[in-house]
């Protein structure tokens, strides 16, 4: 950073330490007394209202869902998350007990339903998102074998499996019914798998993201296999603080709340020519994604140069970035911004969504991939160091007080970064469900509401990652072209290691 740009930097930040302090006494202070107590009033009087009167509705929706469950399902969902497991050996049958397993779970005690939300959908009345039951609801009506005019013993090659799974995320929802589906799909033929000559049988989940977190359906595939919950799933890093400097984190995110609001939308604020505005955007998605990489290629860049995996990744991501905007005449900005969902320490197990989120620069604008790598190390573990994740977990605890019209309008358009970048870690290796072992599984997701017109999804499995691209078809207007970043994005990684060793 030169001395210019770090003497702005500075200015940049008295202002917005000036302008935060002025939000905080001369309005938000002010809202709470005169809004946000009388919207709060309003909600509790629905909600006695409908204990009262309106017994066809179970509950008010709570936490960060109604953020996500207010996207448009019965139309062209934004939303949605679709994951999968590839099985060798099994058949339709086992996926459809797998799928049983994972949403007719009952307390062995009181035989209520575990996840009674799967049986549930949600609807909006009188400015809130509520929760009802689905009438008649059959399990069985939820899971599909997939049929598209093939011959049974033709195979689904992995270019079509993944034209499937563009299909499904686009699909609407049917109304008046819970949000997910399990489609079980014979006969693909995966590539860089085990055994890639032998079909394997996929179930699919599509859920919409009003219904849950990644995390609940990974703890939900994971009891599946392991009669589990979250205990085999990797928990996310968080700086290690006593009982005492947690209080006071908490304290201080609390107090930082306006300044790093409006230091975000100031910071991640993008302006290139893959930044389209909403309006614009085909909501056409081309997929793509990788081969399985092997996980100690980039253990051994890492190494090499003493940074985290995951700065391996983004690094790799904004070079393929940066190198394709080159290669199709747009111009390269110095940086690009990525939403990134952050998984939340002490995940309920249950059905919600526990996660907080922030914004991670990609250096596109850095030529030297060994410099470009180095700057996203630094900028992660910032990021672990801040307060930021924090302060967002607070601001969207309470948006559920807020209207929908509100959430709908603003907090949940997303009008700065470019990009959404999801990074997970799958369920550990050798995977078996009903004694069939899983093969391969990956999962991907929408782009969310506003102006993102690009998503990469990562999850680890078995060794190897894999990582998906969706991108809008204003963007890319080929599916070769979403192929070719692909394999731009695969080069990357072997060239990086060859920096790694000069």
């Amino acid at each position: 950073m030169s001395e210019k740009t770090s003497v702005a930097f500075q200015i940049l930040e008295v202002i917005l330490t000036i302008l935060s302090l002025f939000i905080s006494l001369g309005i938000i202070v002010p809202a709470i007394l005169l809004v946000l107590i009388p919207v709060q009033l309003y909600r509790w009087s629905l909600m006695l209202y409908v204990k009262l009167f309106k017994k066809d509705i179970v509950r008010i929706m709570k936490g960060k869902n109604p953020v996500l469950a207010i996207d448009d399902i019965h139309t062209r969902p934004l939303c949605t998350i679709v994951g999968y497991g590839a099985f060798e050996g099994a058949n339709a049958e086992h996926m459809i007990q797998i799928a049983r397993n994972c949403v007719d779970d009952t307390d062995p005690v009181t035989g209520q339903l575990l996840h009674p939300e799967t049986h549930q959908y949600y609807k909006e009345w009188m400015g809130y998102m509520w929760w009802k039951w689905e009438k008649n609801y059959k399990t069985e009506n939820h899971v599909i074998i997939w049929e598209d005019g093939r011959e049974a013993t033709k195979p689904v090659l992995e270019k079509d499996f993944m034209k499937i799974i563009a299909i499904l995320e686009a699909k609407p929802f049917t109304k008046g019914t819970s949000p997910w589906e399990a489609i079980i799909i014979n006969n693909v033929l995966l590539e860089n798998v085990k055994n890639p000559e032998i079909p394997k049988v996929a179930i699919v989940f599509r859920f919409h993201h009003g219904l849950a977190d990644g995390v609940t359906a990974l703890a939900l595939f994971m009891k599946c296999v392991f009669s589990d919950t979250m205990d085999m799933i990797p928990k996310p890093a968080f700086a290690e603080r006593n009982a005492i400097e947690k209080k006071l984190f908490q304290l201080g995110a609390l107090l930082q709340l306006p300044y790093q609001f409006l230091k975000q939308g100031v910071c991640a604020m993008d302006v290139n020519d893959w930044h389209v505005p909403e309006s614009k955007l085909s909501r056409t998605v081309y997929k793509a994604w990788t081969r399985r990489i092997p996980t100690s290629l980039i253990k051994e860049i890492k190494t090499q140069l003493g940074v985290g995996f995951t700065a391996v990744l983004i690094s790799v991501v904004s070079g393929t970035l940066r190198k394709m905007m080159i290669k199709h005449n747009a111009k390269v900005p110095t940086r690009m911004n990525a939403l990134v969902p952050l998984p939340w320490p002490k995940h309920p197990q249950k059905f919600c969504n526990h996660w907080s989120f922030g914004f991670l620069e990609l250096p596109t604008g850095q030529s030297d991939p060994i410099r470009r790598l180095s700057h996203v190390h630094a900028y992660i573990e910032r990021m672990k160091q801040s307060a930021v994740p924090a302060v967002n977990f607070y601001m969207l605890a309470f948006v559920n007080i807020l209207p929908t019209w509100i959430i709908r309008n603003t907090v949940m358009t997303n009008y700065f970064p470019t990009v959404i970048l999801s990074n997970f870690p799958g369920p550990p290796p050798d995977c078996f469900s009903l004694g069939f072992p899983l093969m391969d599984t990956m999962f991907t997701g929408g782009p969310l509401r506003g102006n993102i017109g690009i998503s990469i999804c990562i999850l680890s499995y078995d060794g190897a990652i894999r990582i998906v691209l969706g991108v809008d078809s204003t963007i890319f207007p080929s599916q070769e072209m979403a192929d070719e970043f692909i394999e731009v994005l695969e080069n990357e990684f072997y060239a990086l290691r060859q920096e790694s060793t000069v």
